[in-house]
């Protein structure tokens, strides 16, 4: 395995908020595929759960700080009929169900209808973000479960190359349970050592 500076993989990645352990996660698992035939799915499905969560939350975000007081201030500007005229509405409503003329003017009768169509369509807006939401949620709670199949291909893949120095499940546990970058620099320190020793070997 490649040896790399601990200190330099720790500052990148802090510096890129994270981003660069997958740079890191992509050349590692690249060599433990080629040179020592490890078995670990491509990291573009790693990737692609990574802009999901990030959109997800994004998409979240807006829904909370933007559209949903949007909403209320569309509801809020919709004019409403005086309640005189939602009277004569209904007593219309009754008059024609009875086969009567409509008594209600036309101008009450556009208010009422323009109101209550104003608002189903500002209603149903609402209801497709809150179901927006509710899919982001739901991707954002189920998301750990695709990321944790990945690693532990990965983490499998890191026993065998090392060994039994770090095995699976300690592997899993330094990505997941340790501060960020902790866990990189551990399991490239193990790869150092382990390419230090092959080098030695080899004089």
């Amino acid at each position: 395995m490649t040896r790399r500076s601990l200190t330099r993989l720790f500052i990148v990645n802090l510096l890129t908020l994270g981003f660069y352990e997958y740079v890191w996660l992509s050349q590692t698992r690249q060599e433990m595929v080629s040179k020592y035939n490890a078995s670990i799915p491509r990291i573009k499905w790693l990737l692609l759960l990574y802009f999901l969560q990030l959109i997800a939350l994004i998409g979240i975000l807006f829904a909370v700080v933007h559209f949903i007081p949007r909403y209320n201030q569309q509801l809020d500007s919709i004019t409403r009929p005086s309640p005189q005229c939602v009277i004569d509405y209904a007593k219309s409503s009754d008059e024609v169900r009875q086969g009567q003329a409509a008594s209600v003017s036309q101008s009450c009768k556009q208010s009422v209808d323009n109101y209550y169509s104003q608002t189903d369509k500002v209603d149903r807006r609402m209801n497709y973000a809150v179901g927006a939401m509710i899919v982001c949620v739901v991707f954002i709670i189920i998301n750990p479960v695709f990321y944790a199949r990945w690693f532990s291909y990965y983490s499998r893949a890191v026993e065998q190359v090392t060994g039994g120095k770090i095995s699976q499940n300690l592997a899993m546990l330094l990505f997941f349970f340790t501060p960020p970058s902790l866990g990189m620099v551990l399991i490239q320190n193990t790869f150092n050592q382990l390419s230090a020793e092959t080098d030695s070997q080899q004089l």
